[in-house]
């Protein structure tokens, strides 16, 4: 009988689509409660049944309170939210878990860690983790349906569709140095469901084995030996934080919600923000190492007529060449707003004043000369210009992602871009706006 019941509780919980893991527990327990009654059907154990049991797990096992917890809480959700019974379990005395404070990676710790894994499959695994703060579960239940390089697109679906909330499939945009450990994956294994497969073709990798992994690489960069998986995902949250994203915002991005940590910090607007960088981009390159190549945008110099166009782009080479990339930074992308002011001047005026009106209404503001944009910030100036047909959408999201680089760089921090976020910023700008001088 009880064995029966067991398979129907198992069946439930997958219709009502828990993860493989908390059914595995849930009705691990399960089965080891009626062991431990004999295996007296299960419609005539009681409270104190229950009781017993958690009694023998503490005095006779020596249970830690994190695994009691767990077996209450099985035993709790079969008899009280399958069955309808109303069991006061809680009313069980089960020491309390004494939580551990959060720990955080440095990225220099990270940087090292990151240089004791060698196998590239367990290496991107890890990236993912810590570039887009993922549970250990998300990246392996990542498959190559979910993954579109030439958007640089990640689809990360929920870990659980019962308690997903609206719009929880979260689009993750793919940094090229991400990207670029994908590839190195890709390149020596050949998946053919997961992007992160065991032994056998079409299965899902082991998440204790690639947290076993982590742990030898933690070891061996002589960090302390508690920390895992997680704290790299906590890490994530501080160091997005650090280069100054809204803690509310990182959160949301992350699908945190309803949570203390979310309403302790969202004094701030909930305006959309969306964010395309991620700090792995900050600690794996040192840029004193690398010389940015400027010698298309000096080529681009020499055909602009425009002082201004010209002025800015002489500035941004000087800076860049001088190890300067902040300030190189901000004047190359003055030098690009400048030349989508002239080309959106090219258009007839009434599409720019429909463009403007539909997303400002009755505050548009009305550009008939270059002054005029002085009145419309850079991402309105991007819409415009996305409105007027001279950009697609792609192009359109990646000058967001090199106004974020931009912004980034004019904010009063000890913030400097790194060596491979500069090239990048550099390789759109040319590939969008200054080829079209």
């Amino acid at each position: 009988m009880n064995d029966e019941i067991l398979k129907r509780y198992e069946a439930y919980l997958l219709k009502m689509d828990y993860t493989s893991q908390t059914i595995k527990i849930y009705t691990s327990w399960l089965e080891k409660f009626f062991v431990f009654n004999d295996n007296i059907p299960f419609e005539n154990l009681t409270i104190n049944n229950i009781r017993d049991f958690i009694d023998y797990l503490l005095l006779r096992k020596n249970s830690k309170p994190a695994t009691l917890r767990q077996a209450s809480k099985s035993i709790e959700h079969f008899y009280n939210n399958y069955l309808s019974k109303n069991y006061p379990i809680q009313s069980l005395q089960i020491p309390k878990v004494i939580k551990k404070t959060h720990q955080i990676f440095s990225r220099e710790a990270i940087k090292s860690v990151l240089f004791n894994i060698k196998n590239p499959k367990f290496r991107c695994a890890v990236i993912l983790v810590y570039a887009y703060g993922l549970d250990i579960n998300e990246v392996l239940n990542i498959k190559l349906v979910d993954l579109d390089l030439k958007k640089n697109q990640l689809r990360i679906k929920p870990l659980r569709a019962a308690s997903a909330k609206k719009n929880s499939i979260r689009i993750i945009s793919i940094s090229k140095n991400v990207k670029l450990e994908i590839l190195k994956h890709l390149e020596l294994y050949t998946p053919e469901t997961y992007l992160f497969e065991g032994r056998s073709n079409g299965s899902r990798y082991s998440a204790r084995r690639l947290q076993t992994v982590f742990n030898e690489a933690v070891i061996k960069s002589n960090l302390d030996n508690d920390l895992t998986l997680i704290n790299l995902k906590y890490s994530h949250v501080k160091h997005m934080e650090q280069l100054g994203h809204p803690l509310k915002n990182v959160l949301e991005n992350l699908g945190v919600y309803n949570s203390q940590t979310f309403y302790a910090y969202s004094q701030m607007s909930s305006r959309e923000y969306k964010i395309y960088d991620c700090p792995y981009d900050n600690i794996d390159y040192p840029e004193e190492n690398y010389e940015i190549n400027t010698e298309l945008l000096e080529q681009k110099l020499q055909r602009i007529n425009n002082d201004d166009e010209r002025f800015y782009l002489k500035e941004g080479i000087i800076c860049i060449k001088s190890g300067v990339p902040k300030a190189g930074v901000i004047f190359i992308w003055n030098s690009a707003m400048r030349i989508i002011q002239s080309i959106c001047l090219n258009h007839p005026i009434e599409k720019i004043d429909d463009s403007l009106t539909k997303h400002f209404q009755n505050k548009a503001p009305k550009i008939r000369c270059i002054e005029d944009f002085s009145n419309l910030k850079d991402k309105n100036l991007i819409q415009l210009f996305f409105d007027l047909g001279e950009i697609d959408k792609f192009q359109k999201t990646r000058l967001e992602e090199c106004l974020n680089l931009r912004n980034a760089s004019g904010h009063p921090s000890k913030y400097s871009p790194g060596y491979h976020s500069v090239s990048a910023f550099v390789e759109d700008l040319i590939g969008i706006i200054f080829v079209k001088v």
